[in-house]
């Protein structure tokens, strides 16, 4: 779901699966994506929100110089994250040379990551900008 507002980012879950609602075909600066549920990691990973499609659209409606920002505790998903991101040319990291974080700092944790921790699981950060000439 894509939820905006004047003072906080958009953000996506898995309901939406590769595609952008109408009425977002204008971007905004921010877009935040929030885990999925553990059934689209393994036998379902066709259905992964994080694709080559979704994220071109997903760049081309963002302001140039917007930013993605995606989270993870799942290692296999990390590594399509990372991989997806990575091949879309109208996005860039913005911790290059790292092509994730595991902590941001001064970043407020979520009730999930506050979970994720507790049960030691990793934490995976991704922040990509729009890039403002393409």
């Amino acid at each position: 779901m894509i939820r905006t507002g004047p003072d906080r980012p958009a953000s996506f879950g898995h309901r939406r699966r590769g595609s952008l609602h109408r009425k977002h075909r204008r971007g905004g600066d921010r877009v935040r994506g929030l885990r999925a549920g553990r059934h689209l990691f393994n036998r379902h990973h066709r259905r992964r929100l994080v694709q080559s499609a979704f994220l071109s659209d997903l760049a081309l409606r963002l302001q140039p110089g917007g930013c993605v920002e995606i989270a993870t505790d799942h290692e296999g998903y990390a590594g399509w994250i990372d991989q997806a991101l990575a091949a879309e040319p109208l996005l860039e990291n913005v911790h290059t040379p790292e092509p994730f974080l595991q902590e941001v700092p001064g970043r407020m944790r979520t009730a999930y990551e506050l979970e994720w921790l507790k049960e030691g699981r990793p934490l995976y950060y991704w922040t990509y900008r729009r890039r403002r000439s393409w």
